[in-house]
């Protein structure tokens, strides 16, 4: 975005912020000029990839003392944040930055300070006649980010191999859908690009198996197939033993994985794809086999591990774990170790509800427990000792509660968002003066038979959006927050009384 000169004295003021700031905020703040014009960053993924290019480097700090490298990080951005250089988006329950972004004007100033420094460089591959005098300018290129439109070439260009071989960091941005590509045209970013230690493919559509020249990158440290459909990930990823951060939540396509991602010895942090049944969506490996997972010692985050694909024993060794999601609890002796760590900060549960019914309270007294889905098995009323007080998200389905579920999840005291799918059965449900304090968002999907729901004074103070799905004979209350957004199909009776549009009703459309 080019600005007219009555911008030129804020300009000079904010160029003048980043001189003044501290030697180490300095490449912290550069490197937000990596991305898109009014893109979300997401903090931890900043954070780690700071880490991978050695931005963030020691953990011990004179004022801060010893504390781990994200610590660290995640204060350089809240520095940031103070000086008003970085606007927060979204912040998470506990108060930390979720989200982030620059205001225009600011990476303006960040994009001119970092070419000027050789620290960054943007190609837009729909501008590709501008694109090669630009490399030629900044032959000690270290880090690229590529920007692909909808009319652009998502091919990388020869040139590119010859001019910039030497960078450490490659992001990839899409503003809309493009041509689908083959993972072979990657071959030529792992045979050139020896020396990368970030590699961020998010969003790249490309189909096929990831190369085994993958091998090549050994100093790769940040790795993300995010938003991918890469379908097969060779099994020479297995030489990438600096590797900290591995993405593989690929975009409704089932990946098959090679069982050697035991032998990355200094991962931190692995992501794996969530299992989606409606888009076939996941992971498999080998048959036969199951996923080895020991030895990891640094392990501190595994998201969406299937308990039916990965061998429970060295699961359960991975002593630094911090944060863990696990899909697919069918049985409680797989269940017991999560609930008594004392490393797990976090845990995010998918679990059959046989294992609540048949055990009411074995879930009450686990406080890192943040998340909970309940699929199936639970015939009968709920009861407020079933849950830990910490609970942050409650999702239920296809169950057979005998009471109003509202009556028990309201006590919760911090919860923030609840999700009722063909769960109950009765005609009311309550939501009782002054309950519900921090729940933001509720989705009440598939309860045909609800009729009537009653909000008692001050209840839901915080209620941002409600989702509602095949519940046509629910009457909506007239006391529900004003600025609330609902979504629904069909429309439900009620929406009316608030002037409110339902974008999922086709009557309503435009």
């Amino acid at each position: 975005m080019a600005y007219d000169q009555s911008y030129r004295p804020v300009y000079n003021v904010l160029a003048m912020s980043y001189y003044d700031l501290p030697y180490y905020l300095k490449p912290c703040f550069l490197h937000l000029g990596n991305f898109p014009e009014n893109y979300e960053i997401y903090a931890k993924k900043l954070y780690r990839m700071w880490i991978a290019e050695g931005i963030i480097a020691s953990p011990i700090d004179r004022t801060l003392g010893k504390i781990s490298l994200e610590q660290k990080a995640q204060y350089c951005l809240n520095e940031l944040v103070e000086k008003y250089m970085v606007q927060v988006k979204k912040v998470g329950s506990k108060g930390r930055i979720k989200t982030c972004c620059l205001h225009n004007l600011i990476r303006e100033v960040c994009l001119d300070i970092g070419k000027e420094e050789n620290f960054i460089c943007m190609m837009d591959l729909n501008q590709t006649n501008q694109n090669e005098p630009l490399l030629e300018l900044n032959k000690r290129l270290r880090r690229l980010a590529i920007y692909i439109g909808e009319k652009a070439n998502a091919s990388l260009p020869k040139f590119l191999f010859k001019k910039a071989s030497k960078i450490r960091s490659l992001l990839f941005f899409f503003d809309q859908d493009y041509e689908q590509l083959h993972c072979s045209r990657l071959r030529s970013v792992c045979n050139e690009f020896q020396l990368l230690r970030v590699l961020d493919l998010n969003g790249y559509n490309i189909k096929g198996s990831l190369p085994k020249e993958i091998k090549n990158l050994i100093y790769l440290r940040f790795l993300s197939l995010n938003r991918t459909r890469v379908t097969k990930v060779s099994s020479s990823i297995g030489y990438l033993g600096f590797l900290e951060t591995l993405d593989l939540r690929v975009f409704h396509v089932v990946v098959t994985l090679p069982n050697v991602l035991w032998k990355l010895r200094q991962l931190k942090h692995l992501y794996f794809p969530s299992r989606e049944v409606s888009t076939k969506q996941g992971y498999v490996i080998k048959r036969g086999e199951m996923m080895r997972l020991d030895g990891l010692q640094y392990l501190e985050t595994l998201k969406n591990v299937d308990m039916d694909r990965v061998e429970f024993e060295g699961l359960n060794e991975l002593k630094n774990m911090r944060k863990l999601t696990i899909s697919r609890v069918s049985k409680k002796k797989n269940l017991d170790p999560f609930l008594k760590s004392s490393s797990i900060k976090h845990l995010s549960l998918e679990i059959d509800g046989s294992i609540v019914s048949e055990n009411p309270e074995i879930l009450s007294n686990c406080h890192p427990l943040h998340r909970l889905v309940i699929n199936n098995g639970i015939h009968g009323p709920l009861r407020l000792e079933m849950f830990p007080k910490n609970l942050l998200r409650i999702e239920l389905f296809n169950c057979e509660v005998g009471n109003d579920p509202m009556l028990v999840f309201e006590r919760l005291p911090r919860l923030e968002n609840l999700k009722l799918e063909n769960c109950y059965g009765g005609t009311e449900m309550e939501c009782s003066a002054g309950g519900f304090t921090k729940l933001t968002e509720l989705a009440i999907i598939n309860l045909s038979n609800l009729r009537e729901w009653k909000v008692g004074a001050g209840a839901l103070p915080n209620l941002k959006s409600i989702f509602i799905l095949s519940s046509s004979n629910l009457v909506l209350p007239d006391v529900l927050p004003r600025d609330v957004e609902i979504y629904c199909n069909p429309c439900v009776k009620g929406i009316e009384r608030y002037n409110w549009r339902c974008p999922y009703n086709l009557e309503q459309s435009e």
